[in-house]
């Protein structure tokens, strides 16, 4: 339904370029705030670093009330196989992800992603899952989108510990 003024409130946020067109970038109900009380939008943060990586499968960030912001990391079994061929990295998914390498690989990217974001926007801290996420687990819809509080609060502990080391 509209309001007094004409306006559907979709609960989308969004800008309007030069041209006048509107650009959705993320939902109202995935923004948050940290600690210092800077707002931040996920998904934009989420989709740049999809976009940059090309190993990546999930990508989550995280920092509602805390100081600086976080990821969740799963990178995609086919292209990280191919990469752990070029690169010499053996073993089966888990050993590749959980490998040095892989890390040093993401945080290359990660530190690619920091250049165009706010400092409070930034990736501080990451961790690599040794799995993917999954539909079947109830970490993705059924159009592949992330669950946000429900990956967040699988991973809660794991979320927590970026905050305590």
């Amino acid at each position: 339904t509209k309001d007094a003024d004409g306006w559907l409130h979709t609960g989308d946020i969004g800008r309007l370029d030069e041209r006048g067109y509107l650009w959705i970038t993320d939902r109202k109900k995935d923004f948050f705030k940290t600690s210092s009380g800077k707002y931040v939008a996920p998904s934009m943060i989420e989709s740049s670093f999809k976009g940059i990586c090309p190993y990546v499968s999930q990508f989550m960030v995280y920092g509602a009330d805390h100081n600086f912001v976080t990821a969740l990391v799963t990178l995609d079994p086919d292209a990280i196989k191919e990469w752990a061929d070029l690169h010499g990295v053996t073993g089966n998914y888990r050993a590749i992800v959980t490998s040095p390498e892989a890390r040093d690989m993401v945080q290359v990217y990660v530190d690619n992603l920091n250049v165009n974001l706010n400092r409070w926007e930034q990736i501080k801290k990451f961790t690599i899952l040794d799995h993917d996420l999954t539909i079947e687990d109830g970490d993705l819809t059924p159009s592949m989108k992330l669950r946000r509080k429900a990956v967040s609060d699988k991973y809660q502990e794991m979320l927590d510990s970026h905050y305590t080391s």
